[in-house]
């Protein structure tokens, strides 16, 4: 599994590639931990494009970056799901946390018209 990020003003996009699944997941946790420690930011936006396999324990996760985004009162978005990545998504109801956005754009677009309202 292969991870590059990208910081904006207000969000740090994870970009996913490959399988993310038991054998990679942890690994996937551990880095994508240290992006939102040292980003400082209030926005996680995955982009599952380049994801070409996903188990339940890409589910997890992203439910347990859900859960550390909540407790710094940040939000998560998921973006650019191929067919089957979306399709496992959806089924396992992650959407109702972790809205999702067809690009990266419209994610870091809705993030900043959420944040607008909560002022």
């Amino acid at each position: 599994m292969k991870l590059t990020s990208e910081i904006t003003e207000s969000s740090l996009i994870v970009r996913l590639e490959g399988e993310l699944d038991h054998h990679s997941a942890a690994e996937v946790r551990a880095k994508i931990d240290q992006m939102i420690d040292t980003s400082e930011r209030k926005n996680l936006i995955f982009s599952f494009q380049g994801v070409t396999f996903m188990d339940s324990a890409g589910i997890g996760v992203v439910m347990g970056r859900y859960n550390k985004m909540k407790e710094i009162g940040g939000k998560v978005m998921v973006s650019e799901c191929n067919d089957y990545a979306k399709r496992i998504l959806e089924m396992s109801g992650l959407f109702t946390i972790a809205p999702y956005c067809g690009t990266v754009e419209q994610a870091i677009k809705t993030c900043g018209e959420m944040q607008s309202h909560m002022e």
